[in-house]
């Protein structure tokens, strides 16, 4: 830099800025690095090399940047004093705020003394007052009556009201002096009279009057006589009517098997009563000339066939003593009458699972048993001499096995029989084959249960 770079009334500010530059300008001082000191109250990084920052360091809150309080110096961060402040402006602190309200106001939570809500509300008055201005001059607005002063021009009370209405009209309640209603209903008139314009001239206020020709719309006129004719078919009463009356209209009486039909051949016409002939009848529509009846063997029928008329008759014949209606014993097929075996008969077959006195214990096959013949099995039940104390004592039935239950027989805690179970026994294999093994496994056995006993039933 030379001396010409300097200039008079540069602050020191401007002089370090102009070193600063001519130094980074021409790569540092002596090729070295560059460094940058500041008070305390700026942090700068950078220092060496490269751009140098210079930012503010953080402060405590409420700081501000300020020469000392008393006397010169240098300035510092520090909290505000009283003599920073500039003349009439001073630090005071407020320890109470109350509120005063008009009459006809109520104030609560007044004074505040160091936190809180007043809050305004308006109190209580009687019946039929505002919120106005003195009536006839200015003043504060107080709750009061309106005064007839407060009404605009032309406003008034009313003492009476009356009402008139046409002659056709009566009027009832009139007139209403304090409070009511008025009633209007028609006034009574003559017979066949209408509320009409005048009958000729001008336009006139309508009355009550008799029709006349001109008011009739033009192509009416007065029907005198009404009489009727029908077919042949058709048979009419009352026929013509001349003032009032009612024409009554029946079928014709006709011969026995006739109908009411278009012609029986050739082309079209009006249609008459006459039997039916062979072309009337639908294709493949026939004549019945015999039916007949034939029934299972085991039923007697008589009056068959009918040729012309008659009634079918079948009776249940007769059969030798203790035989059924039952189908056959060991397939399926069409009923007959034979006599029961062995397989007819449901059956129930109970099994003894413990003795009556020693507590059920859990096992499998606690006992088999083979099936005496092909069974459909309808339902299973268990019961106990000695209810279970706790635990629910469990059942299992299984063929060749496997089981033939889906869920489980089972006796809640403290019953003695399946029937009361929450949840009953569903069984998943109904059909047992004749000589198949049956064996019974106890699960679940309870606390203290005695007497258990399986029953199966079957057919």
């Amino acid at each position: 830099m030379a001396e010409a770079d300097f200039k008079p009334g540069d602050t020191d500010h401007d002089l370090l800025r102009k070193i600063l530059d001519a130094i980074l300008a021409g790569g540092g001082v002596g090729g070295g690095s560059v460094s940058l000191s500041l008070p305390p109250e700026f942090d700068v990084t950078g220092s060496g090399t490269g751009t140098i920052s210079a930012v503010f360091a953080s402060q405590a809150a409420g700081l501000v940047l300020a020469s000392p309080a008393v006397g010169a110096g240098v300035p510092v961060f520090r909290a505000l004093v009283l003599t920073d402040l500039p003349g009439g402006v001073g630090l005071g602190s407020v320890t109470s705020v109350g509120l005063a309200m008009p009459a006809g106001f109520t104030v609560s939570g007044s004074p505040v003394t160091t936190a809180g809500t007043i809050t305004v509300t308006t109190t209580s008055q009687a019946a039929n007052i505002f919120l106005a201005s003195p009536s006839g001059s200015a003043g504060a607005p107080t709750f009061r009556t309106i005064a007839a002063a407060d009404l605009p021009v032309g406003t008034g009370t009313v003492t009476s009201a009356a009402l008139t209405m046409p002659s056709e009209f009566s009027v009832a309640g009139s007139p209403i002096t304090t409070t009511g209603t008025f009633a209007i209903t028609k006034a009574t008139q003559t017979a066949n009279i209408v509320y009409a314009g005048p009958a000729s001239g001008g336009a006139v206020v309508p009355t009550f009057r008799a029709l006349v020709t001109a008011d009739m719309p033009a192509g009416t006129g007065t029907v005198t006589s009404v009489a009727m004719t029908v077919p042949s078919i058709l048979s009419v009463a009352g026929t013509p009517v001349t003032t009032t009356g009612t024409l009554a209209v029946t079928l014709a009486t006709q011969t026995a098997n006739t109908i009411f039909a278009g012609p029986s051949s050739a082309g079209p016409s009006v249609p008459t009563f006459r039997t039916l002939v062979t072309a009337d009848m639908p294709a493949g529509t026939g004549t019945v000339t015999s039916v007949a009846l034939t029934m299972p063997t085991g039923f007697t029928i008589s009056g068959s066939p009918v040729t012309t008329s008659g009634t079918l008759g079948a009776t249940l014949a007769s059969q030798s003593q203790k035989v059924f209606l039952a189908s056959p014993t060991a397939s399926s097929g069409a009923p007959t009458f034979r006599a029961l075996v062995y397989g007819d008969v449901p059956e129930i077959f109970e099994f003894a699972l413990s003795d009556e006195t020693t507590a059920i214990t859990t096992g499998t096959a606690k006992l088999t048993w083979r099936a005496p013949r092909a069974l459909t099995v309808t339902a299973v039940r268990a019961s106990l001499s000695t209810a279970s104390s706790s635990g629910i004592p469990t059942v299992d039935i299984n063929e060749g096995g496997t089981t033939i239950l889906s869920t489980k027989l089972t006796i809640d805690a403290n019953e003695k029989t399946s029937t009361t179970a929450a949840t009953a026994a569903v069984i998943s294999d109904t059909a047992l084959a004749d000589d198949a093994e049956i064996t019974f496994d106890i699960d679940v056995a309870g606390t203290g249960a005695t007497g258990l006993k399986v029953k199966i039933y079957a057919i």
